[in-house]
């Protein structure tokens, strides 16, 4: 592969592209910018004030050479606005650009300012481009033109992509971004930069070195893009294109809060200016992914931090995580940093969290359920349980109330326990067949959730929203045979959940039809074991 054939990646201002020749090929969608948008690009480029060498970016403009003139895959949107701005400032030096499907665009763009409403009726994408002008026009009948001028050529630069040789990896990227329009990710343009880094010797030794950053770019991106992984460290997020991204921006975050959240391209920034400072950059990326595969490995830290990424309320950055893991000596010290934290989303001092109530703090309720899980999974070190956060991210969830919230009426009651040959149910079968109200009132409360206890932790578990509307308001008995049902066709009812309705933490059941106060206080006294063990006391 010679030197002419690679994909170079590179900043290039406004007006570095003088007497360059543009041609947009016949597969890209003609102009189309509105208003709003030609406004909004020349309200960002007017308000932006260049500080320590600082530029505005106008993201990537991807092109490859052809016949002499640069074919652009992406881009053309902005780099036709660019021009008509050119055009209205009376700027001579500039470049050109041909649309393959309106002869003639390059003459009309030339010469926009003179031409007319009827021959820019002439086809769609002259219509546009003559309405952006107009719109361009009507800006700088308030604006300084001489310092916008100055500014744009100077200041205002794409990020060049040109690509070289299209080998197979390279020709994915073209494909994607020609026919799917799918924009150029962070992930993209940074491993350009390492590629295009690389070593200092042209011909097959570099070539080696390139092709073995590709082969090790792939394969974290692999990882990471796998569910248990990605799940366990991204928390709710959404895959996107590049899963690799999030190790990029992790990087950034423990370092660096130069770059602004609300700039789209702030990661490949950190490591264009970070490349020229650090030759083996590379090897950072490395450690910082083998440092995440570890903790993936370890299944207690997998289930912590896979915990702390997907609780309620203020949920610790995956950067704030990472330097947790810096400041303390060794994957102890960072176990127990992480099981502090856990502490602030349970309300766990003086006990407090065996006092949460559904009806008054939802949030702390469903993480104390989530931590019962993980704390359950966590205190048997031989099997090295995992917790499903995949699952758990697929799904939405709801705390379900064991014993039901609104009983169902005293026929149905009847009917449950009419063939049960229990003597515990004697009493309430004698108040039934006497239709006695008091007597079935009170008989009743032996068997279901008082008002004071329905919201009460030892009355609570987690479902999905799912598996929760489907078992609503029935028994407890059929809420376990239908969360059998559920289980059987593939549902995810997470340990403790299940546990609950076989009655797991019930010393001796003495009924195996409703949720009684017996099976309530050992449930609460399990959580308590459990949360109290898990934080080592």
């Amino acid at each position: 592969m010679s030197d002419e054939q690679e994909s170079t990646i590179k900043e290039k201002a406004v007006g570095e592209l003088h007497r360059m020749n543009f041609f947009i090929p016949g597969y890209q969608r003609g102009y189309r910018w509105t208003e709003q948008q030609v406004n909004d690009l020349l309200n960002d480029i007017n308000e932006f004030e260049p500080e320590n060498g600082s530029w505005y970016c106008l993201q990537p403009l991807v092109v490859i050479k052809k016949d002499g003139k640069w074919e652009v895959i992406d881009g053309q949107q902005r780099l036709t606005t660019i021009y008509l701005i050119l055009a209205c400032l009376g700027v001579t030096y500039k470049y050109t650009i041909e649309y393959e499907t309106r002869k003639g665009s390059k003459g009309f763009l030339e010469n926009i300012s003179e031409k007319n409403e009827a021959e820019a009726q002439s086809n769609i994408d002259f219509f546009y481009m003559h309405k952006a002008y107009k719109t361009i026009e009507k800006f700088f009948e308030k604006e300084d033109k001489e310092q916008f001028e100055k500014k744009l050529l100077n200041k205002v630069k794409f990020i060049w992509y040109e690509i070289g040789d299209l080998d197979e990896k390279k020709h994915n990227l073209f494909g994607n971004l020609n026919s799917g329009k799918i924009a150029l990710t962070n992930a993209e343009l940074i491993k350009a930069l390492f590629l295009n880094k690389v070593g200092t010797e042209k011909g097959s030794e570099r070539e080696i070195q390139q092709r073995l950053i590709a082969e090790e770019f792939d394969q974290m991106e692999r990882a990471i893009r796998e569910d248990d992984f990605w799940y366990f460290v991204a928390g709710n997020q959404e895959k996107p294109s590049s899963c690799i991204n999030l190790l990029f921006d992790l990087m950034l975050e423990s370092d660096s809060a130069k770059y602004s959240r609300e700039e789209t391209f702030r990661t490949f920034f950190y490591f264009n200016e970070k490349l020229k400072e650090k030759s083996d950059l590379w090897n950072e990326v490395q450690k910082v992914f083998h440092i995440l595969e570890g903790w993936f490995s370890d299944f207690e830290l997998y289930n912590l931090i896979g915990y702390l990424r997907a609780v309620k309320g203020n949920v610790l950055p995956l950067s704030e995580l990472y330097k947790r893991y810096a400041g303390n000596k060794g994957i102890t010290g960072f176990k127990t940093a992480l099981k502090e934290h856990c502490k602030e989303f349970v309300n766990y001092d003086n006990n407090s969290f065996l006092e949460l109530r559904y009806d008054e703090e939802k949030n702390q309720v469903f993480n104390l359920l989530l931590l019962f899980n993980i704390a359950s999974l966590n205190a048997n070190s031989q099997e090295k349980n995992r917790f499903s956060f995949a699952n758990f991210h697929k799904n939405k969830w709801d705390v379900e109330h064991i014993s039901p919230q609104n009983s169902k009426d005293n026929e149905e009651l009847k009917k449950i326990i009419e063939d049960r040959q229990n003597p515990i149910f004697t009493a309430l079968k004698d108040a039934l067949s006497q239709n006695n109200e008091g007597k079935i009132k009170s008989e009743r409360e032996k068997f279901f959730a008082t008002d004071e206890s329905l919201m009460s932790i030892e009355n609570l578990t987690l479902l999905t929203s799912h598996d929760n509307r489907g078992i609503g308001n029935k028994f407890f008995s059929e809420k376990r045979n239908k969360l059998k049902e559920y289980f059987q066709k593939g549902s995810f009812i997470p340990t403790c959940s299940m546990n609950v309705f076989m009655k797991f933490y019930s010393e001796n059941p003495q009924q195996m039809d409703f949720w009684d106060e017996k099976d309530r206080q050992s449930y609460r006294e399990a959580i308590e074991r459990t949360i109290k063990s898990f934080f080592g006391e």
